[in-house]
């Protein structure tokens, strides 16, 4: 099946239900305001940034609070910002914007050969149509992820995945925290999610292992490309809601 499955989910639904506006909007006890009518949440979860933990919080609420979760795989975002598209187009064509049923939807964006978080910005991100449709009918569209204070970052990425390879195999991972740590890891996982995998699973002695990190470098002074890797990096935090 196609993985802009949330969107036909949503259809489906949708065709069967009452109106939303016909709903009374009730507040549950532990909720500050009413869930929205229309919402959708995108969160760039790298590796070590509390992601797994998020995914967990947005399965409870796709389960009890009427919230879709469409996590890990990243691979169709473009296509489904269409889908969204249209269906709030459709919505407002009706002349209030009025969706049959709450759309309220939470893409968890994390790992993928295919699709940088430059394509969601392109497609989600400020001035795209998608935002300007859906803040034309009250949706808010928000792009939002968490960043580590660096020292925390690299601890815990070792202890998660570093440190027993090294025990296994020393030889090929190497000793210790500072003979692995890559350089501007956190930064490079932001623009790059397979990043992640050079750092985890390359040793730090091995040829290929010594030249993929060479990479890492590509935000330092002096390097070819660093002025045009810090201004791509600024760019997709500067399109961050949160």
């Amino acid at each position: 099946r196609s993985l802009s499955w949330p969107i036909d989910v949503y259809r489906a639904w949708a065709a069967t239900a009452w109106v939303a506006t016909a709903l009374p909007m009730s507040v549950a006890p532990y909720l500050r305001s009413p869930l929205p009518s229309c919402s959708i949440l995108l969160d760039r979860h790298t590796h070590k940034n509390a992601g797994s933990t998020m995914r967990s919080i947005y399965r409870d609420n796709d389960l009890q609070d009427d919230w879709v979760l469409w996590g890990y795989n990243p691979a169709s975002m473009a296509e489904a910002s269409l889908s969204l598209l249209h269906l709030l187009l459709e919505a407002r064509r009706g002349g209030n914007c009025t969706l049959r049923t709450p759309l309220r939807l939470v893409m968890e964006h994390h790992y993928s050969r295919t699709a940088d978080w430059d394509a969601v910005v392109a497609r989600y991100g400020p001035h795209t149509p998608l935002q300007r449709v859906a803040g034309g009918c009250g949706c808010r569209v928000v792009l939002f992820t968490r960043v580590r204070e660096p020292l925390d970052y690299y601890v815990s990425f070792y202890r998660w995945t570093v440190w027993w390879r090294q025990r296994e195999n020393a030889t090929t991972h190497g000793r210790g925290l500072f003979e692995w740590a890559p350089r501007n890891l956190q930064s490079a996982i932001l623009l790059s999610p397979m990043s992640s995998g050079w750092a985890e699973y390359l040793g730090v002695r091995t040829p290929r292992g010594r030249l993929k990190r060479r990479g890492f470098a590509q935000f330092d002074e002096g390097e070819p490309g660093a002025a045009a890797a810090r201004a791509r990096l600024r760019s997709l935090l500067d399109a961050m809601d949160l």
